[in-house]
Formats: C-alpha cells, structure tokens, sequence
C-alpha cells in the first residue's frame, strides 16, 4: 500500500497502537479470492485454479484476506495431504471467515501422520469444514483432531474424523467455551487417555445432525460430555 489509508487488517492489526506507514509497500497483494490447494500444486503458483495450484494450506493461509462480508473458499482437491507427502505443518491454525472445501470424504484426505493436531481454532469464527477426512491427529493435552477454544460460528459437514488422539481430552474434538454445527460427521477409532474418546465439550453449545460415533476410546470418565 502506497498510503497508510490502504494498509488493511492482512498486513498489520495495530489495534489501539499508531504507526505511519508513508513510503512503505507491499510486495504482494493480499488476496479476496477463493483459492485451490493440489498435491501437484505449487506454492509458487497464484493458486486461483485447480491447474494452478498452491501445495500447502500455509501459503494459502498467508496470502488470503477474508473477512465477514467476503468470505474466502480454500477448496482442496482429491488427494491426500501430509509431512511426508505434500510437506504440510501441523497443527494447522485456522483464520477467521473462511471454508475449507475438499472434494469429498473419501476423496481429500488430510494426515498429520501424528506430528500435531490437525487443525487448532482460538479465538476463531464463521468457519465451515466439509467434504474432506483429517486423521492421525495427534493434540498433546486436546483434542487430536480438531481443538476449539474460544471460537463461535463453526461448522462440521460432511466430513469424518478417524485415528486421532489426545493424552488428556477429546481424542477426536475437544471444544472449549465454543460453538459448533455438526452435519453428517464420522468420529471413528479415535482415543484419548482420560476423558471423551470422539467429542469432549466444556461450557459449550453444539447442534449435531447425523453424527456417528464408532469405535471411539477414553481411559476414563468425566462430567464433560463424551462419546
């Protein structure tokens, strides 16, 4: 941005703070369009299309600015998605006013190959996840698949979570004074050493639909809702 006027809330969040940013620019722009991961993708590429895509969450994450009145798609094709495989870092921490598309269920599947939980959300909001599978989660404390703290307006559609695990709660989705839409979701095989082998909730509101539990593990119980 060439004035202090066009430096948006992608490049610098001040808050109450000041700074002058005369002179300053930007080497690239941040972008409002939905944008497509691939494994044959490249970070590199614009990853506007499926044929030019990025290859890794990360670049897409750094380089969208969604916001509540123009929400951005980061649709992911067929494939799977890993460490090993695609080069992904986990945890992946979820921004604000995004989806998270994938090609289907049994299409897009993303494995952190159990480096980190899949996906982290703190202090998060108006989130969709659907059509994908994320599996070998692994959360330390919370929740190996999905953890959820603080964060409003999120949805679950579509999509299963399978082998993760948690050492204390929520092998699956560990959802802490949020809430959550849950929509045709697998929880299947996941475990966690004290309490909620699938889904542990706290102070939390949830509306579930078709939510199907399998297999699910915990070594023990606790007042917070477990399956």
């Amino acid at each position: 941005a060439e004035e202090f006027d066009d430096v948006s809330d992608y490049w610098a969040d001040m808050d109450s703070a000041f700074a002058d940013f005369t002179n300053g620019f930007g080497s690239e722009n941040a972008m409002t369009e939905d944008v497509w991961i691939s494994t044959t993708g490249s970070d590199s590429s614009s990853g506007l299309t499926e044929g030019d895509a990025f290859l890794t969450i990360s670049r897409a994450l750094e380089v969208i600015y969604p916001t509540p009145e123009n929400p951005v798609t980061i649709n992911i094709a067929e494939g799977t998605y890993s460490p090993i495989a695609t080069g992904w870092s986990f945890p992946v921490f979820l921004i604000n006013n995004i989806n998270l598309l994938g090609a289907g269920e049994e299409l897009t599947i993303i494995d952190a190959e159990n480096t980190g939980a899949v996906i982290v959300l703190y202090q998060q909001g108006n989130i969709s996840i659907s059509e994908l599978t994320m599996t070998n989660g692994f959360g330390g404390l919370f929740g190996g698949g999905i953890s959820m703290n603080n964060s409003i307006g999120t949805s679950l559609t579509n999509m299963a979570i399978n082998n993760c695990e948690s050492s204390n709660s929520g092998g699956g989705l560990f959802i802490d004074q949020s809430s959550i839409t849950m929509t045709g979701v697998t929880l299947e095989n996941n475990y966690t050493g004290y309490s909620g082998g699938g889904i542990c909730m706290n102070n939390s509101q949830s509306l579930m639909n078709n939510v199907m539990f399998r297999n699910n593990h915990s070594s023990a119980v606790s007042s917070a809702l477990r399956a």
